[in-house]
């Protein structure tokens, strides 16, 4: 682990679960922005593809990443467990549905409409 990861992840055991998990996310959206940014200025259709299937892993990743925090929390019946585990829902509804639209996308990629 390199010097930016080591502190890094000192500054994320510091804050509160609700204060990482938001940086996180929002790093995972910084990603995902530099990825479609990528996508659009690519020439190819394989290249397109290639920045899909990274699209497509880093959701994988996170809905893992949900799942485990909604497994952590799902005893857990105080208040914040319960935004916590409607938090987790919704990020994984919502990036299932982010590697729908790839798949459909890779999947116009793939097959090009012949004219």
């Amino acid at each position: 682990m390199n010097r930016t990861n080591r502190r890094f992840q000192a500054r994320l055991n510091r804050m509160s679960d609700i204060d990482a998990q938001r940086i996180i996310r929002r790093q995972i959206n910084n990603k995902l922005g530099l990825l479609s940014s990528r996508y659009d200025r690519a020439v190819t259709n394989d290249q397109r593809v290639q920045i899909a299937n990274q699209m497509e892993d880093l959701c994988n990743a996170e809905i893992d990443y949900w799942i485990n925090i909604y497994e952590e929390n799902h005893l857990n019946t105080e208040a914040q467990g319960t935004i916590i585990l409607e938090e987790a829902n919704m990020h994984i509804a919502n990036f299932r549905e982010v590697i729908q639209q790839i798949n459909e996308l890779r999947k116009e990629l793939l097959n090009p409409v012949q004219s």
